[in-house]
């Protein structure tokens, strides 16, 4: 197979070797000339021009780890020569914008997943097999802090939202395998942020589908003792509770909490190779972008709520056969 990569960044670079490592051939597109010796040094093809290393290269399929405000033209481009698109989040920091990039892919018929890793760790795995073995009985209500310094710096704005509870609202439809349905939220920049943007701490109380309810608190601007990036997690259920803090799994049941021991049957899912596996056998995966633009709606609903000082409806994306995108055409991979 050969693939283009879009971006050659931190994130790109992890990439590349991942996609080497597949035995993948791999040209590489960024507008940064200081790479071109590093990646001609390693065999492959350098362009700065989308178009030009897809038109000379035919790939089979692109990688697209560019800066976020790059993803919509970068995905269109590779949509108007029907290549499969495997990107980073967000689709669009837009969700209009995300919505239409995701109907033009259903409606065309191409492959679009997004690359959503948090759900893919080790920790929040062994909860999701928990929750699904009925460890606790029917789940009811979650709980999920997250704290951190983060203050960095991007080509774009950094938001918690969009950067960052993003992941976490995913985590929420990937415990409770429903979608959210009413949530209020509250945006506020604290007296010790940097700058004056209502984008460093975020607390929303999300309803969603089946009566659970989930909470949430998020910050950028915590000197305390960092959580996880995934966050520490309570989760309750008619007939007990999980907690998931400083990545240990723990089950409490009549009082009593039990450690969750690793047994290593939840190992870290590898993203590119449940999207190449789809392309295979033509299935769609699990963070498609029709399925990720659920997580989009509820950031979206976030923003929307902390705006109007009210709760909102969520969003209900559909896009109609959503897996036909995903059925194996002749000749493809």
């Amino acid at each position: 197979m050969k693939a283009i990569l879009a971006g050659m960044g931190a994130a790109g670079t992890s990439w590349y070797r991942r996609l080497r490592e597949k035995g993948i051939e791999t040209a590489v597109v960024e507008r940064n000339e200081a790479l071109r010796e590093a990646v001609l040094a390693q065999g492959s093809v350098f362009y700065t021009d989308v178009k030009e290393a897809i038109e000379k290269e035919q790939p089979d399929f692109l990688l697209n780890v560019t800066s976020p405000h790059a993803h919509g033209p970068v995905n269109h481009l590779a949509f108007d020569y029907r290549l499969p698109v495997l990107s980073e989040k967000p689709i669009s920091f837009d969700y209009a914008e995300s919505a239409g990039m995701t109907e033009r892919a259903v409606r065309e018929g191409i492959p679009f997943m997004i690359a959503e890793n948090y759900r893919r760790m080790p920790d929040p795995r062994r909860v999701k097999r928990l929750i699904d073995d009925g460890a606790i009985g029917r789940l009811s209500s979650m709980d999920a802090v997250f704290n951190r310094y983060h203050h960095v710096h991007r080509h774009y704005r950094v938001s918690l939202l969009d950067d960052i509870a993003v992941h976490h609202f995913d985590m929420m439809r990937y415990f409770a395998g429903v979608e959210g349905i009413r949530l209020y939220a509250e945006r506020y920049c604290p007296l010790n942020a940097w700058g004056e943007a209502e984008d460093h701490n975020a607390a929303a109380l999300v309803e969603l589908e089946g009566g659970i309810r989930a909470t949430y608190s998020g910050t950028i601007t915590s000197h305390a003792q960092p959580t996880p990036w995934h966050g520490n997690w309570r989760i309750d259920g008619t007939e007990g509770s999980i907690e998931l803090t400083e990545k240990s799994v723990a089950l409490v049941r009549r009082g009593v909490r039990t450690p969750v021991e690793d047994d290593g049957t939840a190992e870290r899912a590898d993203i590119l190779e449940e999207f190449l596996t789809a392309l295979r056998e033509g299935t769609e995966p699990d963070t498609s972008a029709a399925d990720y633009m659920h997580t989009q709606a509820l950031v979206q609903a976030a923003k929307e709520s902390a705006r109007e000082q009210r709760a909102v409806s969520v969003d209900r994306p559909h896009y109609g056969d959503t897996a036909a995108a995903w059925k194996r055409k002749e000749g493809s991979a």
